[in-house]
């Protein structure tokens, strides 16, 4: 959701927005008659402000909201369909390339979106744009560019800077209407750091503006001095740079000229210790926190530095899960990149930059299962950035290769690829380090093909995942040959390498062949990675998962029950919550095949109500333990809680790009369930059922699936609470129907059903149209039976 509770992701405005009157009423009026409209002009001219407040002031015009993709810190044309992906929220687990999961996902979709800064991808975002436009037909794009697409069809509109007068033309105060755009910006973000500009000030400003071009930046940039120097002091500073670096030329330079002068001043106002910071947090890409200014820059003092420069608005600060991020705008970043004084120091400069991260990685699998678990994803996810640079680092240098093979194992190990939505992302960093990888086996190849084959497995591509797993075996046969000083040098040792190649044919066995010799396998995956110097928790607590979901579908009630409350007590001893809630589901599996489906089914609502697996980004616990909960239902003979659960998980995979099918113990627990519950409903009214499962959002299915359950349903007699008009509208919400439909059904009003809902609502004590349908469920009054005469 954005910042005002619309669809969307747009960030609150921090400053105020001046002037561009006429280009905000032309840019409405174009994207209300074209599908594709670029903004270009030079940097710092305001292109990305302006096409947020486009975007802020249609955002009623688009159902499913606008959404912004920054393309500054993407440098990997390849990557640009999942980054889009990862802006609008969508989840995408499949094998599939990211560009087809787009046009799945966007055809029926009425949105805008914002492709900024597209000028170092045009060719890509050209072919991405093309290709939506073709395909999502209620799609528009608004782009910021340096040039034009040279897409059929694409408007251009060009940001100048901000109109600067003449000093005559100034006749009213800061709040008069003839007081020019780049004038009124100036005297904004004076008031901003506290100083108010007189009268006497306008002549100066005027001139301070026009040496500036109007360029907002560099207005930005200036005004940040306001106070310990007035404006006739910056101007004269500014006259004698201008006059010396632009050749005795004024008024004549380039808007990039310009632009490149303020910076120029602007550095040099710094002092040489900001100055070298400067330079090296350029390094950065996406952001930073303070940890990795001090980690990976050179200098004493790095946080008052890192203070002072935020103070100069040469960096900026936004607030994430407590914790202060920065950011050198892209402009500014590309300026100090420049800077770098000569090769060795940019060599040092991103090996620092590249290792810190390789570090902190490592650490966060080490760290994996334990309480810090949500704050570990929400790093990761903010320096996705740096670490495409790493990995990009490390690639290009083929020495440093099993370094990258370690990162892309971590990542896979904290569960990042799954959680961020990014598994095809995460294969192909694994396909081009494998590919970069020596003839020779390695450890670290070894647990790079399991993990690889563990990735291709849950996207369903059984076959890929056969191949992978061969390879994995033929490598690690290798290794053994050689002998435990293969592994010497190695990140792993013979205990992880033994362990991920155990849980790779493990987990082959168990999900693509649904093989009871899972749970031999498994369990020596797990006495390896339990021998691990040193211990990595992640590991040890993912291969009791799988022996315990192992144990569950293909064992016997003792191995069932004896691994899954092995894995709970290993989880809850973690103090790791996304691990107890998925100890939590394999415990509920091993309770409906082997126990009590009641007991299950609570296992499996304590799961869901932890709400840690939706928070975590994790699309696979929810369908999972929706999945649990229809299984359950089904087995008690709950027909229509089972359909409407059913229909639900389906839908949740669906939109949580995962797929589950292709894994034979949940295929063949939900075609039992299936089956089930269709022979007790009927196919009609199992096909209704699912169909309002599959339609109630989110929010309300939790609620359902919560809902205690009676050991046995009661008998569909009509209420003795409601009326006759009052339970036959019950019956229809817990259909799904909407107050339009039941009121044309009905032929009354929608006003009247609403009032009706609102009754039924007030005297069953309920809060939603879900626990109406709950209500309707327990009392066994099928929803498609004896409403047909209300047509």
């Amino acid at each position: 959701m954005s910042a005002a509770g619309q669809p969307g992701n747009l960030p609150l405005e921090l400053t105020t927005f001046v002037g561009r009157t006429r280009l905000l009423a032309e840019g409405a009026r174009r994207l209300r008659t074209t599908r594709l409209l670029t903004l270009t002009g030079g940097g710092g001219c305001g292109k990305t402000r302006l096409a947020l407040r486009l975007g802020a002031d249609l955002a009623d015009d688009y159902r499913d909201g606008v959404w912004l993709v920054d393309l500054a810190a993407l440098s990997e044309p390849e990557l640009l369909d999942r980054a889009v992906l990862v802006a609008l929220g969508i989840l995408d687990q499949s094998g599939q390339a990211g560009l087809a999961t787009l046009i799945d996902q966007l055809r029926d979709k009425q949105l805008l979106l914002i492709l900024d800064n597209c000028e170092h991808l045009v060719t890509a975002v050209a072919r991405l744009v093309r290709t939506l436009l073709q395909t999502a037909p209620e799609v528009r794009v608004l782009a910021t560019s340096r040039q034009r697409l040279e897409v059929p069809g694409e408007h251009l509109m060009d940001v100048p800077p901000l109109y600067v007068g003449g000093v005559e033309s100034v006749t009213d105060g800061p709040e008069g209407q003839h007081v020019h755009e780049a004038v009124r910006l100036l005297i904004d973000r004076a008031a901003a750091v506290g100083v108010e500009l007189t009268p006497s000030d306008w002549p100066a400003a005027i001139r301070l503006c026009q040496r500036l071009d109007g360029i907002p930046l560099a207005l930005e940039l200036a005004a940040v001095h306001l106070g310990p120097l007035s404006v006739q002091e910056i101007l004269d500073r500014m006259d004698n740079r201008f006059a010396l670096l632009g050749g005795g030329v004024r008024y004549e330079q380039s808007h990039h000229q310009t632009l490149q002068l303020a910076l120029d001043w602007s550095y040099e106002l710094c002092t040489p210790d900001e100055q070298d910071l400067w330079r090296q947090l350029s390094v950065f890409v996406g952001g930073f926190d303070l940890a990795a200014a001090e980690n990976v820059c050179v200098g004493k003092n790095i946080e008052a530095l890192v203070t002072s420069l935020v103070r100069q608005s040469i960096l900026t600060t936004t607030a994430r899960s407590g914790r202060t991020r920065y950011r050198l705008l892209e402009t500014v970043r590309q300026y100090g990149a420049r800077l770098v004084s000569d090769g060795e120091e940019t060599a040092a400069l991103r090996q620092r930059h590249a290792d810190y991260y390789r570090a902190m990685v490592a650490t966060g699998s080490q760290d994996w299962c334990s309480p810090r678990e949500a704050d570990w994803m929400v790093w990761l996810r903010d320096e996705l950035p740096n670490l495409r640079a790493t990995l990009e680092y490390f690639l290009a240098r083929p020495e440093q290769t099993p370094r990258a093979l370690e990162i892309i194992v971590n990542l896979t190990r904290i569960r990042f690829w799954f959680f961020s939505g990014l598994l095809g992302e995460g294969r192909g960093w694994f396909r081009r380090a494998l590919d970069a990888h020596p003839p020779t086996a390695s450890a670290a190849q070894v647990v790079a093909l399991a993990n690889d084959m563990w990735i291709s497995l849950c996207q369903g591509q059984p076959d890929q995942a056969t191949s992978l797993l061969r390879r994995c075996q033929a490598a690690a046969a290798e290794l053994d040959r050689d002998g435990a000083a293969a592994v010497a040098d190695s990140a792993y040792d013979t205990h992880t390498v033994l362990g991920a190649t155990l849980y790779a044919e493990g987990a082959h066995a168990l999900l693509a062949e649904g093989d009871q010799r899972s749970i031999r396998i498994l369990e020596r995956a797990c006495a390896a990675f339990a021998s691990t110097k040193p211990d990595n928790p992640g590991d040890t607590f993912m291969a009791a998962l799988l022996l315990a979901i192992a144990a569950a579908f293909t064992g016997d009630r003792a191995a069932a029950m004896t691994h899954a409350d092995n894995c709970l007590r290993m989880a809850k001893a973690l103090r790791a919550d996304w691990s107890v809630c998925w100890a939590l589901w394999a415990v509920g599996v091993a309770e409906l095949r082997h126990g009590d489906p009641r007991r299950a089914t609570a296992l499996f609502q304590e799961e869901e109500a932890r709400g840690l697996l939706g928070n975590m980004g994790d699309a696979w616990g929810p369908a999972w333990s929706l999945g649990g909960l229809a299984w359950a239902a089904a087995a008690s003979g709950q027909h229509e809680r089972a359909a409407r659960l059913l229909g639900a998980a389906q839908r949740r995979q669906e939109r949580g790009g995962v797929l589950l099918s292709g894994l034979i113990p949940y295929r063949q627990a939900q075609q039992r369930a299936e089956a089930q519950a269709r022979r007790g409903l009927g196919a009609e009214e199992f096909a209704v059922q699912h169909a309002i499962g599959a339609a109630l959002p989110y929010s309300e299915i939790v609620e359902f699936a919560l809902t205690p359950q009676p050991d046995a349903e009661p008998s569909g007699a009509p209420s003795d609470v409601l009326t006759a008009r009052e339970y036959e509208i019950a019956r229809l919400v817990a259909a799904g129907r909407t107050s339009k439909n039941i009121a044309a059904m009905l032929v009354i009003s929608a006003r009247t059903v609403d009032r009706h809902v609102q009754n039924i609502l007030d005297k069953l004590e309920f809060r939603s149209r879900a626990q109406i349908a709950a209500w309707i469920a327990e009392r066994g009054a099928g929803v498609g039976h004896g409403a047909s005469h209300t047509g």
